[in-house]
């Protein structure tokens, strides 16, 4: 109001000045009403309002206090609004006079100075208000970057003022907002890491009794494989003391472990061998296994294993009938009774195993394969696999293959044979970037190794551990015959007691060819057809239990030889097993269902049995 009063007087005096004389006529005063000096005010009692309130709304209290339903008019609407209710008065005053020239109402005598007023009348108020929006803007701007910079400082305990109703009044709010959102979660923190020594100390103590639990349970699983480890250490016998073949073994089991001050390992895998006398003969008997199954597991299975054989070996040296057996019906009778104690398991435990014997005097090896990887024979600088006729399945397995496999390997001086179980081809050769091993699958890889090694067993180890990661347990038997070169025993007299024993059976005199051939088995180990002479003209001298013997020992090394089978067939007619005679010669129908002599046999069995030669 008080601008009201003084403008519209202030504008007639004006009026009065450039006229020259006083005149209240309507058609002159009126237009100075147009002035309209209100929205001028109005603008500047909006600024004036906000730069009077801004410290009481800056107070601590009223920072965050909001005000629902507030109109919040942009700050282009705010601008706008100031922009023109400046520019209204000169504009109005500027349009006045120009009305008044045109109509010859007013005479205007100095137009620089009318210019010059309404020109100050513009830029003066356009400055104030430039200065007033600048102060405001700057106002909230400070403001903002201050409790930014509180925020920045790490202090959450500040607030933005909400000091306008504009864009930075809303800004205020949002900032507010924000700042809340983090005191709280600066709170949270706070009280979590008040909380956090507390549960460490607690989660602390949770995982060092479960550290004991474990050491525990691990001391208690390393005492096991100890006591276990103990228990397969005497099954593993050196027992050799022969001139003439030289014997080493070398065992490392995968599964490692610590118990107290004593280190061990634990495996499936066992190699053990010992002196036989069998029928007067020196032997070297031979094992190596290799259990199912991985640490106690397989230890378990090794000691099973490594108990029957070694109670079969003892046997064998304390009861004389053991020690009458041919190396044949040895190692028949060792195969069924191993094959019987792992068949008790129903297969929760099975073993592979090659078990030999070999003539000390001779190195004629006799020997059985149950699913093991094979022999290695290393000869003057070569390496190759002993010939096997067919595999024994495994032990532990029952209702496949055929039943026992017998094979035989003669021996030179200067010979080694390396026995080993898969650990030995278990290798991983390579590890991709994706983590993909690559697993050795060449068999005669390892021949190459025993060439370079030279068939020396640490050299060996060295080797493969080059080639690649050992993945399992491995085992290795060594057995040199002869390694010094000196030849075998010669036999100048061997012509003349095969033209001997022949001489005996055309004189008919069989029990003395059957001994001739007997002894003539024994000076040439390698042939079956003295085993077959020997049965034969024990059944013509009517000693059908001894003709079986030697029949079923040449049955054994040569199960497709239809005149042997033929022969056994007969001898178990005349010693009455008429059960055994059917099964043998049901074998050898399924070779020669036509041969002469099946038929004759076949013929004879539906009469009365009397004694016949074939």
């Amino acid at each position: 109001a008080l601008r009201w009063l003084v403008g519209v007087p202030l504008a007639h005096a004006m009026f009065i000045a450039y006229e020259g004389e006083l005149n209240l006529s309507l058609h002159s005063s009126a237009p100075f009403l147009l002035l309209i000096i209100a929205p001028v005010s109005m603008a500047a009692y909006f600024y004036i309002t906000e730069s009077v309130l801004r410290p009481f709304i800056a107070h601590r209290r009223l920072r965050a206090l909001a005000v629902p339903g507030l109109f919040r008019p942009g700050y282009f609407g705010r601008l706008l609004f100031t922009v023109v209710a400046l520019m209204l008065m000169p504009l109005t005053m500027q349009v006045y006079l120009i009305y008044q020239f045109i109509y010859g109402k007013l005479k205007i005598t100095d137009p620089l100075l009318h210019i010059g007023i309404i020109v100050a009348l513009f830029l003066v108020p356009t400055v104030i208000a430039a200065f007033a929006v600048a102060r405001a803007v700057r106002a909230g701007l400070s403001d903002t970057h201050r409790v930014l910079s509180q925020l920045g400082d790490g202090r959450f305990d500040v607030s933005a003022a909400a000091q306008t109703a504009d864009e930075f009044g809303e800004q205020a709010i949002h900032l507010n907002n924000v700042i809340h959102r983090l005191r709280e979660m600066y709170d949270r923190i706070e009280t979590m890491n008040q909380n956090l020594e507390a549960t460490v100390k607690k989660r602390t103590k949770q995982l060092e009794t479960s550290l004991e639990e474990v050491r525990t349970l691990k001391s208690q699983q390393d005492g096991d494989y100890y006591l276990t480890s103990h228990l397969l250490r005497p099954l593993s016998s050196e027992d050799c003391e022969s001139e003439t073949i030289q014997v080493q073994q070398l065992v490392r089991q995968k599964k490692k472990f610590r118990f107290r001050d004593q280190s061990g390992e634990i495996g499936g895998d066992l190699c053990t061998f010992h002196d036989l006398r069998l029928r007067n003969r020196d032997y070297l008997v031979f094992l190596n296994g290799d259990a199912m199954g991985k640490s106690i597991q397989g230890a378990g299975g090794a000691i099973v294993l490594g108990t029957v054989f070694k109670s079969i070996v003892a046997r064998s040296a304390m009861i004389k009938s053991q020690g009458e057996k041919f190396p044949e019906q040895w190692l028949r009778d060792a195969f069924q009774e191993l094959r019987t104690v792992f068949a008790s398991f129903d297969g929760f435990m099975q073993a592979s195993a090659v078990v030999g014997l070999m003539d000390q005097l001779t190195g004629f090896l006799y020997f059985f394969s149950a699913d093991h990887p094979p022999l290695v024979l290393y000869r003057e600088g070569k390496a190759s696999f002993v010939p096997v006729d067919a595999q024994t399945m495994r032990l532990g397995v029952e209702g496949l293959g055929e039943g026992f496999h017998l094979s035989t390997f003669s021996l030179q001086p200067g010979d080694v044979i390396l026995a080993g179980s898969d650990g030995r081809d278990d290798l991983v050769l390579s590890t991709s970037e994706d983590g993909i091993r690559q697993f050795n699958d060449d068999e005669n890889a390892f021949l190459s190794r025993v060439e370079e090694s030279g068939g020396d067993l640490n050299e060996l180890l060295q080797r493969i551990q080059n080639t690649g990661e050992i993945t399992d347990d491995l085992s290795l038997l060594r057995i040199a015959y002869r390694s010094d070169g000196a030849g075998t025993l010669s036999h100048p007299d061997l012509a003349a007691k095969l033209r001997e024993s022949r001489t005996a059976y055309r004189q008919g005199d069989f029990g003395r060819a059957a001994l001739l051939y007997e002894q003539l088995s024994d000076l040439e180990q390698s042939s079956t057809e003295h085993l077959f002479h020997a049965s034969y003209c024990h059944k013509l001298d009517r000693s059908y239990t001894t003709a079986c013997d030697y029949g079923e020992r040449c049955r054994m090394r040569a199960p497709y030889y239809v005149r042997n089978l033929v022969n056994l067939a007969d001898c178990h007619r005349l010693l009455g097993n008429r059960e055994r005679c059917l099964q043998i010669l049901e074998e050898a129908t399924r070779l020669e269902p036509e041969n002469p002599s099946i038929l004759k046999l076949q013929s004879m069995l539906h009469r009365i049995s009397s004694p016949a030669k074939i």
